[in-house]
């Protein structure tokens, strides 16, 4: 499970990404011992909450406005897209990811468009944010 909210540090407001992963269950199926991480949200605003169900393709979000959980399909990166966000994490450029992977720069270019679509991201470090935050890579 994982939900954003904002705090304050310095007077600044922060948007925190908690995420609590169940790591023992108990032999009611009861969560005895998880793994808490806080770390920057990618996202723009706070009250995102959502239920990963491990194993499946599928995931919860809650709806703050009907105020119920609606299923959702996991997104699903291309290898080509997968590439490009790992070379782009390792530091290469746009150009130096072309050439190493032997496309022009506008077909790496594309794959970042559709990236930053799938993901309802603006730019190359809320894409990498994301899709380490959610295990897509």
């Amino acid at each position: 499970m994982s939900y954003d909210f904002h705090i304050l540090s310095g007077g600044k407001k922060l948007l925190i990404n908690h995420k609590i992963t169940p790591l023992v269950l108990n032999d009611l199926g009861q969560v005895w011992l998880a793994l808490c991480t806080v770390s920057l949200s990618s996202r723009k605003e706070a009250g995102h909450i959502e239920f990963r169900h491990w194993g499946t393709n599928q995931y919860s979000v809650y709806s703050l406005t009907e105020h119920q959980w609606i299923e959702q399909e996991e997104i699903k990166l291309k290898p080509e897209e997968k590439e490009v966000l790992v070379l782009s994490a390792q530091g290469y450029t746009m150009k130096e990811i072309a050439e190493k992977v032997c496309k022009s720069i506008d077909t790496v270019k594309f794959y970042r468009k559709q990236v930053f679509e799938k993901l309802e991201v603006e730019n190359i470090t809320e894409a990498l944010s994301f899709a380490i935050n959610y295990g897509l890579l």
